[in-house]
């Protein structure tokens, strides 16, 4: 999901790189059926937002769309629809792929209500997370554990959530026996993030949260 980026210096508060293109991929084939269309709205688009926060386990976002063509008026937009994307700050390595090719997409999450801005031109903003609060939702699992916490996490992330993000993660004090009877992942990880004690420190307690940087545990 993060790669390197060559991107142009840095010059004022609030600068940006953007990709040419942000695909729209709704669950519609192209005209050959080959595969799903592309639809690239970057012309449409007003403000990319992306949130990162310690209390949240994934990176969300909107984009707001200001729609004068009626592009939207055309495709079916029922929501986990697929949002792909390059986005940095300028001088900095590091960036957000959301590419199929090279990254992993985001998923639109919910579509908030549309607002008519003239006749012809309607306004709307659409929400997105990453893939792996998708799958959280729709996944439960059942499993029985003798671990480090950050060794269950991470069995976690990669097993139950399939993500290739970077694991970053604090040592923890000791083992511990878990069994989890038909839970949601995150809900597992969680759990398991309250009741982790630090190897280095005394307080109790982790955080699970993506940052540009990947999945952080600690």
């Amino acid at each position: 999901m993060y790669n390197d980026f060559k991107s142009t210096a840095y010059q004022k508060a609030g600068d940006y790189n953007l990709s040419s293109f942000i695909n729209l991929i709704p669950y519609t084939y192209d005209v050959d059926g080959a595969d799903l269309q592309r639809i690239n709205i970057h012309g449409l688009v007003q403000e990319i937002s992306i949130f990162e926060s310690i209390d949240k386990n994934v990176i969300t976002g909107n984009v707001v769309i200001v729609d004068a063509s009626n592009v939207f008026g055309e495709i079916p937009i029922t929501g986990l629809e697929r949002l792909e994307f390059t986005i940095a700050t300028p001088g900095v390595s590091k960036f957000y792929d959301f590419t199929v090719e090279s990254g992993e997409p985001v998923f639109v999450q919910k579509i908030e209500k549309q607002e008519e801005l003239s006749a012809n031109t309607k306004g709307f903003i659409l929400h997105f997370c990453s893939m792996e609060r998708v799958r959280n939702q729709s996944r439960l699992f059942s499993r029985a554990y003798h671990n480090n916490h950050e060794l269950i996490v991470q069995d976690i992330l990669r097993t139950q959530l399939q993500s290739k993000k970077t694991f970053i993660f604090e040592p923890s004090k000791s083992m511990h026996k878990h069994v989890f009877p038909a839970v949601n992942p995150l809900s597992a990880i969680n759990y398991l993030a309250n009741d982790t004690q630090s190897k280095a420190h005394n307080g109790a307690g982790y955080k699970f949260y993506e940052t540009s940087s990947g999945f952080h545990f600690q």
